[in-house]
């Protein structure tokens, strides 16, 4: 984990945020796929054990604590904040809480099997415990307050050439063609051929581009 990239993720959205905690859901097999399901606005809520929290003591959540969320690489995604914080019986979960985490089929039936799997395989392999379905969850609701935009690649079109031209001439090492790469031959080529240049736009601005064509 790269503490001062997740620092530097977390100045994008607020410098003044000190305290945080910086980690990827479940395992590393099922990170992509649940760090997906906070960016997308399903998952809104995460479940942990009071008891596993306490043999490893560490802090419980509290209501206002901000958290940067990983991908299975370790790379910042998103900053969630937790907005509520309650303590539940495993087997006291409801279908509506099910439905906030957002998983599977976001069903109870689904939300225990999946958690009592997980719930076993973390009291075994970190704490050497048993999992019984009395224990006690830490059950966290959160909002997404930050994540940032992932670049669309789209087809380049005539009227992007302004804001590709700039960009490439701000790109070191960019070689350019006058008269290939000029408007008009640019213009010229996509029209004999429409699909084959691309360009990266995050939001309505446009990232990257390449001005090789075969």
């Amino acid at each position: 984990m790269d503490k001062n990239q997740i620092r530097e993720f977390v100045n994008k959205y607020d410098p003044s945020i000190t305290r945080y905690e910086a980690y990827y859901y479940g395992y590393p097999e099922i990170a992509d796929e649940l760090c997906r399901l906070v960016m997308e606005g399903e998952k809104r809520a995460t479940t942990g054990l009071l008891k596993l929290y306490e043999l490893e003591n560490g802090p419980l959540p509290r209501e206002g604590d901000y958290s940067v969320i990983l991908d299975s690489r370790e790379q910042p995604r998103c900053i969630t904040r937790i907005s509520r914080v309650t303590q539940v019986k495993f087997s006291d979960i409801t279908e509506e809480y099910a439905r906030c985490e957002g998983e599977g089929d976001k069903s109870l039936a689904y939300w225990k099997e999946a958690h009592r799997q997980v719930f076993e395989r973390e009291c075994r392999e970190d704490c050497g415990i048993g999992f019984t379905e009395d224990m006690i969850c830490v059950c966290e609701e959160f909002d997404v307050v930050y994540k940032e935009e992932t670049a669309v690649i789209e087809v380049m079109k005539p009227e992007d050439y302004e804001e590709i031209l700039d960009l490439w001439l701000n790109t070191p090492g960019m070689g350019l063609n006058e008269s290939d790469d000029s408007k008009e031959g640019i213009t010229a080529y996509l029209k004999r051929n429409p699909n084959t240049c691309f360009v990266a736009r995050k939001g309505a601005r446009i990232v990257g581009g390449d001005p090789q064509r075969t």
